[in-house]
């Protein structure tokens, strides 16, 4: 937290140093505060691929090495219903995500490896936001956002002589405030959102009796941000965020009998978001991002076995249209 203040007012003592320089006529699209209007429609449709790793280690030695690719096809569609309150749905289509699984010395099927794919449509999430406050003298805008996603789908995980899709196997409640202040060129941004996922179930494609739980858990993430307007139609920025875990229990089932349990403990991570924004047109933007994990920190256990998850990577790059009409 003492990093995030101190990095919010470098930001700020930047903007203001700066303020006479430069000034362009911001346009509403490529704002991070950006609501569409009354009457309004925002379309964002967005591609991505990325890849990540992840590794389990006890005190035998590496469990687990885990490597994966995936490649997504994301939408958002957002309606005004005033100049302060909207209504819209996110949506995703998985196209593809293959991981490969390579199993170790500290594991019982040592030497063994496993190459599992998944594709599919994701839940719909249903969202809602609301300007709670804006000062044009002072051009500072707080925005508040919520989101459901209901369980609609049986989440199936991928193994290897089946493939899995995207469900996710719960129901998913999500709520966020958004601070936003702009100096000149420059608009700043501090968020504070909280995810509630209540209990998770998937099963085996070609088996339903194999059944995998993990118990209901909530995360809180911190984000600070700058985008910097360079000309009137491009725009560069960046954020940093912090993710907080609780912690959750995976539990395997046969025929509703305990195979297996893993009590993974609370966690934090964090991650850096480089965004770039190009108006292409008054209604239209391109978007960029480049989203990395800088770090994760989480221990679990296996009845009186201590393991750790280290070594965790992840980096995804997305290309965007916005449109609004």
């Amino acid at each position: 937290m003492r990093f995030l203040a101190i990095a919010f007012f470098i930001l700020a003592s930047f903007s203001i140093s700066h303020a006479k320089k430069t000034s362009f006529s911001s346009s509403e699209l490529t704002k991070e505060s950006y609501l569409p209007a009354a009457g309004e429609t925002a379309l964002l449709g967005r591609f991505s691929i990325g890849n990540s790793k992840t590794s389990l280690k006890g005190p035998a030695g590496t469990v687990l090495d885990s490597k994966a690719e995936n490649t997504d096809f994301s939408y958002r569609v957002v309606y005004g219903l005033t100049d302060s309150f909207t209504l819209g749905i996110n949506g995703k289509y998985v196209i593809s995500e293959k991981r490969d699984n390579s199993y170790g010395a500290g594991s019982s099927i040592n030497g063994t490896s496993q190459s599992l794919k998944s594709s599919g449509i994701e839940e719909p999430e249903i969202i809602g936001a609301f300007r709670i406050y804006e000062n044009e003298a002072s051009q500072v805008r707080v925005n508040i956002h919520g989101g459901v996603s209901p369980k609609l789908q049986t989440a199936k995980y991928a193994t290897a002589t089946s493939d899995g899709n995207a469900g996710t196997g719960a129901n998913q409640y999500r709520f966020a405030v958004n601070f936003h202040k702009e100096v000149d060129t420059i608009e700043m941004s501090l968020g504070l959102s909280r995810t509630f996922i209540d209990l998770q179930k998937s099963e085996d494609p070609s088996n339903s009796q194999l059944i995998t739980e993990n118990s209901e858990h909530q995360t809180t993430e911190i984000t600070i941000g700058a985008l910097k307007q360079l000309t009137e139609t491009f725009s560069l920025g960046g954020s940093f965020g912090l993710v907080f875990g609780e912690g959750y229990k995976a539990t395997g089932f046969t025929n509703n009998q305990i195979t297996s349990t893993l009590n993974y403990d609370s966690y934090s991570a964090s991650a850096l978001n480089l965004t770039a924004k190009y108006l292409v047109a008054d209604s239209s933007a391109l978007l960029f991002d480049f989203i990395a994990l800088l770090n994760i920190s989480q221990t679990a256990s296996s009845g009186t076995v201590q393991l750790n998850v280290g070594d965790a990577s992840s980096n995804s790059f997305r290309v965007g249209w916005l449109q609004s009409f």
